[in-house]
């Protein structure tokens, strides 16, 4: 193999040797600042939809049965949930096998998830 190029054959597969994040000059490459900043972006976004999951949650869990809020607490926790389900999904972590493992993990009520509309 030519020191030239970074491809190479390993078990029948073309794979393709990692990049140096830096320059020759050893500043950060244009097209690497710009893919660090999507996935700090991405980061953020998951950050404040579980913490909005984790408000809603913890707000219905405080209203008792019989509380007149309980009804729009419920739906609001499924917007939460169901907010964060999409952003999961958006950035390739959730896929249709660990839907439950999410909602084991939050402890998402039944009657939250029925409003989400997945079946628990």
């Amino acid at each position: 193999m030519s020191p030239s190029t970074d491809w190479t054959w390993d078990d029948r597969q073309l794979l393709r040797m990692p990049r140096n994040p830096f320059n020759a000059a050893g500043g950060l490459d244009g097209s690497n600042i710009l893919g660090m900043e999507i996935l700090a972006e991405q980061a953020a976004s998951l950050k404040q939809a579980g913490s909005a999951v984790e408000h809603k949650l913890r707000s219905l869990e405080a209203a008792r049965p019989g509380d007149p809020t309980r009804p729009s607490l419920v739906i609001a926790a499924a917007e939460a949930v169901h907010a964060y389900l999409i952003q999961l999904e958006l950035v390739g972590i959730l896929t249709h096998g660990t839907y439950d493992s999410i909602i084991a993990s939050l402890a998402i009520p039944r009657e939250v998830m029925a409003k989400v509309g997945v079946r628990s």
